[in-house]
């Protein structure tokens, strides 16, 4: 199951140089949260993301921080971004309640560029922490079709890969192809398809396979190897998912029924 957000404010129209905020979050549930901030205007700006956590600890690791609570919960947190940034780790304060306050951590991101600028974060909680971490980067090569901003995250047993379309139409980057607004997909160490979440989108393909297919885009769908988490959301038209396999074996192909949730 998933959630995906996408939202945009005008806070920031009252500066000289007016800039526009929008955010996007997919949280993959049980597992992590991805968070793309895009800042759109024109000229150069200093720009801050910061991170305030609850009492604890940070500690520095290769492409983020690792936050530590008081009761010894861990919650990794990724960042890339599409411009040189400057981190730190500060001390700062939270409320827990009226009248009182307490010293916290703060993870902050800076930096001076020219817009359009964006900050792309993976928060990744104690369980996917302790079994394995990853690197979050983004995938540069392969780009056909509309804009796309593509990011992988990496370990050694899966890869996970996002992909934010930033208008409507076809696209190609690497092994994968669709018209989708944003898709997700994971893969084994095989790069084979474990599971994909599809927003906004008609068809997707891997390495020149259709795994998907609907005669028209889809709100939002999504699959997965578990019988039990298979499901079509909200599609406007009927839908076929093409069953990924191995190269030894033949393709089995599954109608999905469709229906508003």
């Amino acid at each position: 199951m998933f959630d995906f957000f996408v939202g945009s404010h005008t806070g920031y129209s009252r500066l000289r140089s007016p800039v526009q905020h929008r955010r996007f979050i997919f949280h993959l549930k049980s597992r992590f949260w991805v968070i793309r901030d895009v800042l759109e205007g024109i000229g150069l700006h200093a720009l801050e993301a910061s991170w305030h956590f609850a009492p604890g600890s940070l500690h520095d690791i290769p492409g983020g921080t690792l936050f530590v609570s008081d009761d010894l919960a861990p919650l990794a947190l990724l960042f890339t971004a599409n411009c040189s940034c400057k981190k730190e780790i500060s001390q700062d304060w939270y409320s827990p309640v009226y009248g009182s306050r307490e010293q916290a951590p703060t993870f902050r991101l800076t930096t001076r560029t020219s817009l359009p600028a964006e900050f792309t974060t993976m928060l990744i909680p104690d369980s996917e922490v302790a079994a394995h971490m990853g690197f979050l980067q983004p995938i540069e090569s392969g780009h056909k079709g509309v804009s796309v901003r593509a990011l992988r995250y990496s370990t050694a047993r899966a890869s996970d890969h996002f992909f934010f379309a930033d208008e409507s139409g076809n696209w190609q980057v690497g092994m994968c192809a669709s018209d989708a607004r944003f898709l997700y997909c994971s893969t084994d160490s095989k790069t084979t398809i474990s599971q994909f979440v599809i927003c906004g989108g008609s068809y997707f393909e891997w390495n020149g396979r259709r795994l998907f297919d609907a005669n028209l885009p889809v709100k939002h769908s999504e699959w997965s190897r578990d019988e039990s988490e298979r499901s079509i959301l909200q599609p406007s038209a009927p839908a076929v998912w093409h069953e990924p396999v191995s190269k030894a074996a033949e393709p089995a192909s599954r109608p999905a029924t469709s229906g508003d949730i």
